[in-house]
Formats: C-alpha cells, sequence, structure tokens
C-alpha cells in the first residue's frame, strides 16, 4: 500500500509526498519484473514530486521515487546449508500526465 498526500496550494503547482510498503517476489530491473524469487521480499517506497495543474482537469507530474528492496531466506538439511538475500535499492524519476474526469 501506498500513501500520496497532496499539499494544499492556492497555485497551479503542488507539492507531493508519498510512502508506502508492501510484499512482493520479485524485483525489477529497469523497471521490468525481472528477478523472482521462492521467498518474500519487503518493498519500501519513498517519493516526493510535483503535479503542476495546466487546466482544472489536466495536470502534469513529476516526481523522484526510492525503492528498497530487501528479504532472505535460510535453506539447510543434512547435506548443505545456503543463504539467499536480496537488497536491492532504486533510485527513478517518473513523469506522468492526469486527466481527472
Amino acid at each position: 500500500g501506498n500513501i500520496s498526500y497532496n499539499f494544499i496550494s492556492k497555485g497551479k503547482v503542488v507539492p507531493v509526498l508519498l510512502a508506502g510498503y508492501g510484499l512482493a517476489n520479485t524485483v525489477p530491473l529497469f523497471n521490468i519484473p525481472l528477478i523472482r524469487t521462492d521467498f518474500t521480499v519487503g518493498v519500501l517506497n519513498l517519493g516526493f514530486g510535483i503535479k503542476s495543474f495546466l487546466r482544472d482537469d489536466i495536470a502534469i507530474r513529476v516526481e523522484y521515487r526510492f525503492q528498497n528492496f530487501t528479504g532472505q531466506k535460510e535453506t539447510t538439511n543434512s547435506y548443505y546449508s545456503y543463504s539467499q538475500k536480496v537488497d536491492t535499492r532504486i533510485h527513478t524519476v517518473q513523469f506522468g500526465i492526469s486527466i481527472l474526469l
């Protein structure tokens, strides 16, 4: 789940903050889910940006987002023991357009 807060502004530019946490079984590479794990990985999302209204019903948005994927699995049996670990940090800048109905 993510929470996004849009600050109240009298102008056409609105600052935005976002934060969230979730669970996954994949880790993206260049925003494409590429590495699949057989254990649960925690995903932390943090970000900020600005939304600029072109009209009352159309806005463009630019944001920076940090994501941290972490998780670990230990496997042990009578023959061997090993550990799988995920610790990946991703920094992205995203652009978007909103059409409000």
